[in-house]
């Protein structure tokens, strides 16, 4: 049953293309006319991602969730503001090339924020519509101050093999940037739909914590799991699918 809900959920987050697509050619009866403005500051977007929900469904490793906001200035650009927050259960992700006992535990939690600007690359003739397709090019900085726990790890070194289990916990702060591209689309009056893409690249990834008992010995501990990111030790890919308003 978990199995079949799960493909049935990412069934239907591969089909959302085709409800933009819908959604592109029905909004043309729903926008609002109004009158041209040469006001700078059109409104904004709140953007609800749909992917972190549905994967703290399928996915007992990973709960979370976020939001943003994104304020449009002429329609050109659009700074951005995002929150959010994610919990990870990392601990197969650092056990697969080592028999880990069974106690073993590896997980982080807490908040993220991105702040940025987007580039709306969509030209609209008809001036007088306010809700308008949005398709976009920009930039983030993101950063995560969040709390980790490690129990019962084994690590292992190339000369001496398996060393002794020890446990560690504290804080952490990561820091990182990402390329995003994404497109918005009127569904109904201020209901839109979206996607976005995400290619991530870390910065930093510091904890408070700089060595942990492993018998006679001290372990230095890097920690490099961060809520909204993942392992900072790779870059990587992410994709939110977007309920969004315009107000």
């Amino acid at each position: 049953m978990g199995k079949m809900l799960k493909y049935t959920l990412i069934s239907l987050l591969w089909a959302f293309p085709g409800v933009l697509c819908w959604g592109a050619e029905s909004a043309s009866a729903d926008t609002v006319a109004t009158k041209p403005s040469d006001k700078i500051f059109k409104g904004f977007f709140l953007d609800i991602d749909m992917v972190e929900p549905v994967n703290s469904v399928i996915n007992d490793d990973h709960q979370g969730f976020n939001a943003s906001l994104a304020f449009d200035f002429k329609h050109v650009f659009l700074p951005v503001v995002e929150v959010g927050y994610a919990k990870y259960d990392a601990s197969d992700d650092y056990s697969s090339y080592i028999s880990q006992p069974s106690s073993y535990v590896y997980k982080v939690d807490g908040p993220y924020f991105k702040i940025g600007v987007d580039f709306n690359i969509v030209s609209s003739s008809d001036v007088t519509k306010k809700y308008k397709p949005v398709g976009y090019l920009g930039a983030r900085y993101a950063f995560s101050s969040f709390d980790y726990t490690i129990t019962d790890n084994v690590a292992t070194t190339g000369i001496w093999g398996t060393g002794d289990k020890y446990s560690a916990s504290g804080s952490a702060f990561a820091q990182w940037g990402e390329f995003v591209g994404g497109i918005r689309v009127p569904v109904w009056h201020r209901l839109y739909l979206g996607m976005e893409g995400n290619y991530k690249f870390s910065f930093s990834c510091d904890t408070d914590h700089k060595e942990a008992q492993d018998g006679q010995n001290a372990k230095t501990i890097h920690q490099t799991y961060a809520p909204g990111y993942g392992d900072s030790n790779n870059p990587g890919w992410g994709f939110r699918y977007l309920l969004s308003f315009y107000f």
